[in-house]
């Protein structure tokens, strides 16, 4: 079977069978459907940080994504930062046809006891801050390990676990521990979902440093965790923290990064308790059923079957 008949196949049998195809990634995968199409946009990267992507896949991004926003019924986009980003960029877009529903989390997941003995397994000792992230450029873990550098410099070593897996800057980040001798700083690699629970609910902070994203999926499971919360200034994560409550640093500033994690580290436990708590109740706000709820609601009152 050719690729053009198995692609042609595929969409005689969406369109048979389909009354709104949505993609819940960045572009469509057809671009002639005769339903209404839904995207979700997640982020337009490229158009802040080329120096991220080589040129092939610069120029495949930048004709997929617009080729996207022209032709899809509607756009998912999961904060307003993004929204606004999108129509900024797209200037042919309609304000109507993009909808912001935030992302969701599954709450129930991460409310179960640990499955795994995550400290007797990796030999974890003492506290630690927790960074899941993939290792991209723009998840930004040099900001992270320079701050803990330079309060390892003022006589203080604070623990970190990473997880994820090599993309980017995998290179660059694992050299730099490695020069600099961060024996306190532990790269796990990819994780399974019990042992990512468990790192999680130990965690005494959950730290995330990105400099351009969406929204936070691991400011959502660390809420969702009861674990405090440390991130990035971004528009995003400042519309987030609206309902969230997460201590914020500017993701370039190292300086700043440095004194908002020690001045966190050494916080008053009941204070902390109180953010914690506070998070857990509001986390209901974005859980998946309330996000399913906004995607039905919003093809209820907009698209016509």
């Amino acid at each position: 079977m050719s690729f053009y008949t198995f692609l042609f196949g595929t969409k005689r049998l969406i369109e048979d069978n389909c009354d709104i195809y949505y993609a819940p990634h960045c572009v469509l995968n057809f671009y002639d459907l005769k339903i209404p199409t839904i995207v979700s946009m997640h982020d337009i990267q490229q158009y802040h940080y080329p120096e991220f992507f080589g040129m092939a896949e610069l120029r495949m991004r930048r004709l997929t994504y617009e080729n996207s926003a022209k032709i899809a019924t509607y756009i998912q986009a999961s904060s307003t930062f993004i929204k606004n980003d999108l129509l900024s960029h797209f200037l042919f877009l309609d304000p109507d046809r993009i909808v912001v529903v935030p992302e969701g989390v599954d709450i129930s997941q991460f409310r179960v006891r640990n499955k795994v003995d995550i400290r007797k397994k990796y030999k974890i000792l003492n506290d630690y801050l927790f960074f899941p992230a993939q290792l991209w450029k723009h998840k930004n873990h040099i900001t992270i390990l320079k701050a803990l550098k330079n309060i390892e410099n003022d006589g203080f070593k604070i623990p970190l676990i990473m997880t994820g897996a090599n993309y980017s800057s995998s290179t660059e980040v694992l050299k730099f521990i490695s020069d600099n001798k961060m024996d306190y700083v532990h790269y796990l690699g990819k994780v399974d979902f019990p042992e990512l629970l468990a790192l999680y609910k130990d965690a005494k902070f959950l730290v995330t440093a990105v400099l351009y994203e969406s929204s936070s999926l691991p400011i959502l499971e660390a809420a969702a965790c009861g674990v405090p919360i440390i991130a990035s200034k971004t528009p995003p994560n400042i519309e987030m923290s609206k309902r969230l409550k997460m201590s914020l640093f500017d993701p370039l500033d190292v300086k700043h990064c440095s004194s908002i994690i020690k001045e966190k580290w050494l916080e008053d436990k009941d204070f902390i308790e109180k953010q914690v708590s506070e998070n857990i109740y509001n986390i209901q706000y974005y859980s998946w059923e309330n996000a399913a709820k906004r995607y039905l609601n919003f093809i209820d009152e907009n698209i016509i079957l």
